[in-house]
């Protein structure tokens, strides 16, 4: 029976460029992501919630993802929660400042915040998240607003690697055009 393998850049041990070094050193070459883990990027990118997380359970979380399981026994702490709730308020102001600075557009803290950042890809998740927001924004305009959540959603990508920018940007654009 043939397996099916879909391509992965990780795996070029499998193709001819580097068959001989793995005949040489066999294992040496591993497939490993060189993507960010999840708890590295929650403390580099959230360090106050990455301060509330350290003073309740410690550092370990911080080399071992499954530590985070330790925050269950906080789930009916009233003040963790209360802590927990104030850093994210304050993490989402920041980004309704960041929003308005940037775009004179003022939006509420208290919206929910659904933000893709990530190259753009042909995945079935960014063209299911864009027409979920053309699906809100239609139901919106035909005033059809109960059960509708106050959002905002947010994207911001740069093409993968064989799709070119438009002719309007430059290499020294920063900023798409605003529509």
């Amino acid at each position: 029976m043939r397996e099916r393998r879909v391509p992965d850049p990780h795996r070029a041990h499998e193709g001819d460029h580097l068959r001989r070094f793995e005949r040489l050193y066999p294992g040496k070459i591993v497939n490993i992501t060189n993507g960010v883990t999840p708890r590295r990027w929650l403390h580099q990118a959230n360090p106050d919630l990455s301060k509330l997380i350290t003073s309740q359970i410690g550092e370990c979380w911080l080399t071992d993802l499954s530590c985070l399981a330790n925050l269950r026994s906080l789930a009916d702490d009233a003040a963790f929660r209360e802590e927990f709730r104030r850093v994210k308020r304050a993490n989402k102001a920041r980004l309704a400042e960041s929003i308005e600075a940037r775009t004179r557009t003022k939006v509420s803290p208290d919206s929910l915040f659904d933000v893709q950042a990530k190259r753009i890809h042909e995945y079935k998740r960014q063209l299911l998240n864009v027409l979920h927001v053309i699906t809100r924004y239609n139901r919106i305009r035909e005033g059809r607003t109960t059960g509708i959540v106050r959002a905002r959603s947010l994207s911001a990508a740069r093409p993968r690697r064989g799709i070119s920018w438009p002719s309007w940007s430059s290499s020294s654009s920063t900023a798409w055009p605003m529509w």
